[in-house]
């Protein structure tokens, strides 16, 4: 899956697959777990940041439904082409992609099919060891921003659609140092 990706680098198309998979496994035994689940439908996985869609990528293999949303779609709609084209792709799935600003609100009524949200979200801007502090502060706050915006956004969502939303997420090794970074946005 991650072969032949057309483009790549250190601003898009991170996520390995190897832990895209990890991700969605866990949030489907999170999501069996806490819901008393119907066999007869199917459930469907949200990946907000998809740049180069390799979770719904995945999540279609598996035979769930996807949907793709990104503030950019341009990378995810250069993978696209090469998807059905692969020999586990599942022509049944529904998938369905979307522009979104995660920190703006979610209108379209496609977002309330989501049942499970996995995500590597948007990592920020790249910081290396040769990165000053006072710029790790700044970056670390706009990523904590746009976190806070998408976990109020959802909270909205899933009130609205009287329904809950599992969530599985990746948060940037270089935040590690601020641990209240996912209580600030889970208290959202």
């Amino acid at each position: 899956i991650d072969f032949w990706k057309p483009v790549g680098g250190m601003n898009i198309g991170m996520m390995p697959s190897k832990l895209a998979l990890t991700l969605i496994n866990i949030g489907i035994g999170e999501y069996e777990k806490d819901t008393i689940i119907n066999s007869k439908s199917q459930k469907t996985i949200w990946d907000p940041f998809c740049g180069f869609w390799t979770t719904n990528f995945l999540v279609n293999a598996l035979w769930y439904n996807t949907i793709a949303s990104d503030i950019n779609v341009t990378s995810m709609k250069q993978n696209s082409k090469r998807r059905p084209t692969q020999s586990f792709y599942d022509n049944n799935s529904k998938e369905l992609i979307l522009k979104q600003d995660v920190t703006e609100e979610f209108k379209s009524p496609l977002f309330r099919h989501a049942d499970i949200i996995v995500s590597e979200w948007w990592l920020g801007h790249i910081v290396t060891s040769r990165t000053a502090p006072f710029e790790t502060n700044v970056y670390a706050q706009e990523v904590k921003d746009l976190y806070t915006a998408f976990a109020k956004n959802t909270t909205v969502l899933a009130k609205n659609n009287n329904k809950g939303l599992t969530l599985i997420i990746t948060i940037p090794v270089w935040l590690k140092y601020d641990i209240s970074v996912s209580e600030d946005i889970m208290n959202e």
